[in-house]
Parts: C-alpha cells; structure tokens; sequence
C-alpha cells in the first residue's frame, strides 16, 4: 500500500490535491529520503505536505541512520536530503561520515554542511579541503568554509590558498576568501 501512496505522492501529473491526500497516508520511514529530495520540485502546498511527512517521519533520525549504510547510493541519498532539510541535529553525523570511503558521498556530505554553514563543521571541512583525495570533494570543501562567517574558516582558506594545486579548487578557494572579505565591509 505505501508504493502506490508513494507512487502518486511523487506523481507531478497528478492533482495537488491527491497527491497530497497520499502523502497523508505514507507510515514507513525509508520514503523519507525519497520523499525530501522531491520538495524542491513540488508546487507550494504539496511542499508543504511533504516536509510536514518528513517531520512526522523524524526524518533526521532516518536520514543519519542511513549515512552508515553499508549501501552507498544509500548513505548519498540520506546525504543529499540532509542537504534539503538542513536540519542541525544531524551535524554530528555528517562530520563522521566525513570519512567515508566512497568520495561521491564525501562530496554529498560537505554539501549537506554547506547548506547548515555551522562553524562546528569548520575542522572536517579543513581536513577535506586539505588532504582529499578527490578534487570535487576539495571544492566542493572550499565553497564550504565561504559560508561559514567566522575567522577560522577564513583562515583554513588563506593557508589553503597557498598549498592547493589544482585550478579549480585554487580558484573556488579565492571566491570563497571574497565572499568572506565581502561580508565584513
């Protein structure tokens, strides 16, 4: 019965109304990653509808359980809906899964502490920026450490600034020093 809830709820040819009618009637946690990576597409009330199911879910309890799956498409899902929801109660299970071993979904995570901007996430991200291997990791590490408005971050850029090697990353490393001078004028 929940796939076919689950099926309409995520039918954008649907009526709002129905859909919303569905979502109403989903009860099993595992649609919670399904379910918040489809809000930012849906229209104003089944957005709503959405992210009041992944409340009632508890959905950052699902979610943080799923970083430890041993699946990774699994822990880079839980990763990219933690991203949407920005939920500060999954803070400490982001920076764990800091580690993992599937660079696609290290890059997902530091999306996700991106989106919270938590000086709390500000030594995870230096050890990325820093020492992954994985160039989109690094970059996506340093955009990071931009939206996180505090001296520390900016210091982990300036000293990054001079050690990185690769264009790309040096390149996100000097915005990301921008945005932060920016912000004190």
């Amino acid at each position: 019965m929940n796939a076919t809830h689950l099926k309409t709820a995520l039918d954008f040819e649907a009526p709002s109304d129905v859909r919303i009618e569905a979502l109403e009637k989903l009860t099993d946690p595992n649609v919670v990653a399904t379910i918040a990576s489809a809000i930012p597409e849906a229209d104003e009330p089944v957005a709503a509808a959405m992210t009041a199911l992944v409340e009632r879910l508890d959905a950052t309890t699902v979610l943080t359980r799923d970083l430890t799956s041993p699946d990774p498409q699994v822990r880079r899902t839980a990763a990219h809906a933690l991203t949407l929801l920005k939920d500060r109660g999954a803070l400490a299970a982001l920076i764990t899964a800091m580690s993992d071993a599937e660079a696609s979904v290290r890059e997902e995570v530091v999306s996700a502490l991106h989106a919270l901007a938590d000086p709390a996430a500000v030594d995870a991200l230096r050890a990325a920026l820093c020492a992954d291997p994985c160039v989109e990791v690094r970059m996506a590490a340093a955009q990071a450490l931009g939206a996180i408005d505090t001296p520390e971050a900016l210091d982990v850029l300036t000293r990054a600034e001079v050690e990185e090697d690769d264009d790309f990353v040096s390149l996100l490393i000097e915005r990301s020093i921008r945005l932060h001078e920016d912000r004190r004028w």
